[in-house]
């Protein structure tokens, strides 16, 4: 969320400045939610946050939820990747705007290296971003060919056999 809040405070023009308060707003309710500690902290830093024109856009509450709501927040999926034997198809948009796409690939690959994960297809779409449709639009008739192509002929390839 850090670095989907950022590409989008970046895309609709705010400035380093809104980006570095954006971050450190979200590195200090995350604090919260893990440790509890120093909520009246928390909350002013969340109350300066909402008080600028970019806050819609930082995916936070208004006021602070309850200590561990976000209970998979530290979850790293990486060591979970090398475990993985079933084939693997994963598709990313181009111009995905809320994942980090290059280290995302990257997990994936390293899994492949180090660990039982074997069959790895990765999938760029050209013209989607974060939904596998044309101009990241939610209708059904925007689905890439791409996506449409590839997850049939992969399909199509994989063995249901153990």
């Amino acid at each position: 969320m850090r670095d989907g809040c950022a590409k989008q405070l970046r895309k609709y023009g705010y400035d380093d400045a809104a980006v570095a308060h954006l971050t450190s707003t979200r590195l200090e309710y995350e604090r919260f939610l893990r440790s509890g500690e120093e909520r009246s902290a928390a909350q002013a830093q969340l109350d300066s946050a909402a008080a600028r024109p970019w806050f819609p856009l930082s995916y936070l509450p208004r006021t602070l939820p309850s200590p561990g709501s976000w209970r998979d927040m530290d979850f790293d999926p990486r060591p979970l990747l090398a475990s993985l034997t079933c084939p693997v198809l994963a598709f990313y948009g181009e111009t995905d705007e809320w994942m980090p796409i290059e280290e995302s690939e990257a997990a994936w690959r390293a899994a492949r290296e180090r660990g039982a994960l074997k069959d790895l297809t990765l999938v760029r779409l050209h013209g989607a971003d974060h939904l596998p449709t044309e101009g990241g639009r939610p209708e059904m008739e925007r689905i890439s060919a791409l996506y449409t192509e590839t997850l049939t002929r992969w399909l199509a390839s994989v063995s249901c056999e153990r």
